[in-house]
């Protein structure tokens, strides 16, 4: 899970559920705004009118707010932290989680399906829904070249009684 406190709530869900100790991977943090990070639009528009100009592209991979991470670095490291799950965890386990924030899924979602994280904006879910993805392992060892990932469907994740 992702370190940052959403993602580590949602995941304490399935902690209490399962008993499962959830481990935090700084790869898997949203996109680090730099200067804006906690500003309004309104806010960082006035702050930062250079970046609000007319055919501004801000998923371009080179995009990025001043002292932020560029789109490119921020899928880049998201996609070797799930990657390095997938990996680590392959032939381990049979299920595994991962709680990350809306981009950064939408990001690697959007890699597997068109080629390229950039088009993130489509594969974007709504709040308290997930994606499941089944890897298939073609040889020994395991490596990202050698595997094939598909995705099965999306769900809605339905809250439990507080009692449970």
């Amino acid at each position: 899970t992702s370190p940052l406190r959403r993602a580590s709530q949602t995941a304490d869900a399935l902690v209490k559920l399962t008993g499962l100790t959830p481990q935090h991977r700084d790869g898997l943090k949203e996109f680090f705004f730099g200067e804006v990070e906690g500003m309004t639009i309104p806010e960082a528009r006035a702050q930062f009118p250079d970046h609000f100009g007319t055919g501004r592209n801000f998923d371009a991979p080179e995009f990025s707010w001043p002292g932020g991470e560029t789109r490119m670095v921020f899928h880049s490291r998201v996609d070797r932290a799930i990657w390095e799950i997938i990996l680590t965890e392959a032939g381990q386990r049979a299920t595994v989680a991962i709680f990350a924030h809306g981009a950064a899924l939408a990001g690697f979602m959007s890699e597997l399906q068109t080629g390229q994280p950039y088009k993130w904006r489509q594969f974007l879910l709504e709040n308290a829904q997930y994606y499941v993805v089944q890897a298939h392992f073609e040889a020994l060892p395991l490596t990202r070249d050698n595997c094939t990932l598909h995705l099965t469907h999306t769900g809605i994740l339905v809250p439990l009684p507080p009692d449970r």
